[in-house]
């Protein structure tokens, strides 16, 4: 068998998407050579590809057992681990294939990415310039170098590499559209032609969609409404199109929860835990971020983002893996075995991040959902719910891109307003049943009034005063969404009413919108 030649093959098909091919291909190849290490390996990032994680990280395994130095096997288990949020181990991975290879670009790159996902952007930046310094050509690398400068906030060093991506490549479309995101355009930008310009290439859908959000942002930013929604408009049809989802899911799922909890008998279990979590919660784009910053600006507070392991955890508990549904018809009966074992992930979780500060913030905004399962496990958290005017809110989701799978109600306008009405009708429950449990911050209260709306939030938060808060903007926290650009400068009131100038386009928003 010439090893070379099956690995070529393999490659095209995997390149091509073939993922159940590839694993076939491989398993007879296996039967044959059962000690052959390469191809265990391409059977793991196949089943990586279709989201199938436990039989991925089996074949990365048995890859590395046959070849202690295989260490492209290595530094896949190093991604497997990093995405499902265990950092040690996977910075264990990234480090011993580094150890194979120092110079092994791909390790490089990924540890970067782990350093990134924890908050040590400096570490991540240099880890980057030295995976491009040995692969200078490598646009992935450069992205993700860019990507950090911008959630670090230094945007003349992201702009500066996405230019260099750009010279190299000029369809790599993400790029303008990171290039957009931190860019205040005036009247003949240079840049918005030349987006414009690229719209007649051959583009496929994603890079279409990156160009009309990028074009949109800039005309927004010169103030022609009209210019500004049609490309929004066309990046979200686009978007649409391709993606599956049926408001009818959701329904179901926000029905279950309010009928599970209705009669639940919330117990006063308070622990004596020596870290407490501040929950940030609600729709997106409205204005969690800037809780969270003006909070994480707190001496005691860390800022630890978006985290994902809330959701992930009670999936595991309650969803069917067979319907994809959730089911909490016996969380009336829930153990104490069961609170405390889904307690322990969570927090095994978040200490990885190894942080000094008595509280922690968790910024996953559809955490909204799961507040009665917050009030199981952590009762001593703090739960902060953001909101702002529901037309508002609705239009800044629209015009953003949501890269993500949990938020595809995100690129219709009915939609946005149907899922919004889901969620307020949910939060009116939520606060009905747990009064004292949740605290209101309103990102128009807290930009006309900052100083009183900020003591209110310190005050539930069991917080002393810290004239940090004040100062949100100067917070070093990583930032990675939408409103990056937005929490680097102090609180504005320019926000309000945002939508004003795009009412006429909104009709099918504005009038859905409970």
């Amino acid at each position: 068998m010439n090893v070379k030649e099956e690995l070529n093959k393999l490659s095209n098909l995997f390149n091509n998407g073939y993922y159940d091919e590839v694993i076939n291909k491989c398993k007879n190849i296996i039967k044959k050579y059962p000690s052959e290490s390469f191809f265990y390996n391409f059977v793991g990032m196949a089943y990586k590809e279709k989201n199938n994680i436990i039989e991925a990280e089996n074949y990365f395994n048995k890859a590395v057992e046959l070849d202690l130095k295989n260490k492209a096997a290595i530094n896949n288990l190093g991604i497997i681990y990093r995405d499902i949020k265990k950092f040690d181990k996977a910075e264990e991975y990234f480090l011993t294939a580094l150890k194979i290879d120092p110079n092994y670009v791909n390790a490089l790159s990924n540890y970067g990415n782990l350093k990134s996902d924890q908050n040590k952007i400096e570490e991540a930046i240099e880890l980057f310039n030295k995976a491009i310094s040995l692969d200078s050509k490598n646009l992935i690398i450069k992205y993700n170098l860019s990507l950090a400068y911008q959630n670090m906030g230094n945007f003349e060093k992201a702009k500066e590499v996405s230019n260099e991506i750009l010279k190299i490549d000029p369809n790599h479309t993400i790029s303008d559209r990171l290039l957009s995101s931190s860019t205040n355009y005036k009247k003949d930008e240079t840049h918005l032609k030349t987006m414009e310009k690229k719209l007649n290439n051959k583009l496929n859908n994603e890079q279409k969609i990156n160009l009309h959000f990028a074009i949109g942002k800039a005309y927004e930013d010169i103030k022609d409404s009209e210019k500004s929604f049609l490309n929004i408009e066309k990046a979200n049809n686009i978007k649409r199109s391709v993606i599956k989802y049926d408001l009818n899911d959701d329904i179901e799922l926000f029905k279950s929860i309010k009928e599970s909890f209705k009669n639940f008998n919330f117990k006063n279990n308070n622990t004596n835990s020596k870290k407490k979590i501040i929950f940030v919660l609600g729709m997106p784009r409205s204005g969690t971020t800037l809780v969270e910053q003006i909070i994480s600006s707190h001496k005691e507070v860390y800022g630890a983002g978006e985290l994902p392991y809330l959701g992930r955890i009670i999936e595991k508990f309650y969803k069917n893996l067979e319907s994809k549904k959730f089911n909490f018809k016996n969380i009336k009966n829930i153990k104490e075995n069961e609170i405390t074992e889904m307690r322990e992930i969570y927090l095994n979780y978040i200490y990885q991040y190894k942080y000094s500060e008595k509280f922690i913030t968790d910024k996953s905004l559809l955490n909204f959902r799961w507040i009665g399962f917050i009030k199981i496990l952590f009762p001593e958290s703090k739960v902060i719910h953001c909101n702002r005017d529901s037309v508002d809110n609705g239009w800044s989701i629209y015009k953003n891109y949501f890269t993500g799978n949990n938020l595809k109600w995100s690129y219709n306008q009915k939609e946005i307003a149907n899922y919004y009405n889901l969620y307020k009708d949910l939060m009116n429950f939520w606060q009905n049943l747990l009064p004292d449990f949740i605290y209101n911050a309103n990102y128009e209260k807290i930009a006309n009034d900052q100083v009183n709306e900020t003591k209110k939030i310190l005050k539930f938060c069991e917080l002393d005063w810290d004239e940090n808060c004040l100062h949100p903007e100067k917070n070093k926290t990583i930032i990675n969404t939408a409103s990056i650009s937005q929490a680097r400068e102090p609180v504005y009131k320019s926000s309000i009413k945002s939508s004003k100038k795009f009412l006429n386009y909104l009709s099918d928003l504005v009038n859905t919108l409970n």
